[in-house]
């Protein structure tokens, strides 16, 4: 991009040789979730069985994350099938990589699972792209989504828990989806 800086009382404005180029960098959706509960807009929580949602944002008293959990309890309860979704859908059809990474930290019991899902067509259809189940401490998760661009992605992290027994759930933190170098989202709740 070529920017002219014209004075707007110039009576010649065609004898001025003063050109800069710069980088315009697009940052499509932005959202600092160490505001705790406003970081809310940016997400919506479901209960596919028809039930409120169970995804909060929640505090360790230094950081904000997304559970699915009862802050009563501190655990997850049975027959659930609870969604939080990233409001906003993300044209991801020019770009030669996308992907999605984020922190995580969960105990879910086996039968009960953790997934990450992609949709091409704006929330109608949904492909499961990752499964989370067992133990894990915090670790860094980075998905290759590329196989996935679409004009309307939407990304969604869902977990469905059987009638078997219940456990601390599933956290996730730092949510960043990129395409080549440009961030389209990121929260870090």
């Amino acid at each position: 991009m070529t920017v002219s800086v014209i004075h707007p009382v110039d009576a010649v404005p065609e004898n001025n040789a003063m050109h800069a180029f710069i980088i315009v960098a697009h940052k499509i959706f932005y959202d600092d979730m160490e505001c705790g509960s406003c970081s809310e807009r940016n997400w919506k929580h479901v209960d596919l069985t028809g039930g409120e949602g169970h995804w909060i944002i929640c505090s360790s008293g230094y950081d904000h994350y997304l559970w699915c959990g009862l802050n009563n309890t501190t655990m997850y309860d049975n027959n659930w099938n609870d969604v939080a979704m990233i409001q906003d859908s993300f044209n991801t059809s020019d770009f030669g990589n996308v992907t999605l990474s984020f922190e995580t930290w969960y105990r879910i019991l086996p039968g009960d699972l953790g997934y990450v899902e992609v949709s091409m067509d704006n929330g109608v259809h949904w492909q499961t792209v990752a499964t989370y189940t067992g133990y894990s401490n915090w670790t860094n998760v980075t998905l290759n989504l590329s196989a996935y661009k679409s004009t309307n992605m939407k990304i969604r992290f869902r977990f469905l828990s059987n009638e078997t027994g219940v456990e601390r759930g599933w956290i996730i933190d730092d949510v960043r989806l990129v395409g080549d170098s440009d961030t389209l989202f990121e929260d870090d709740f």
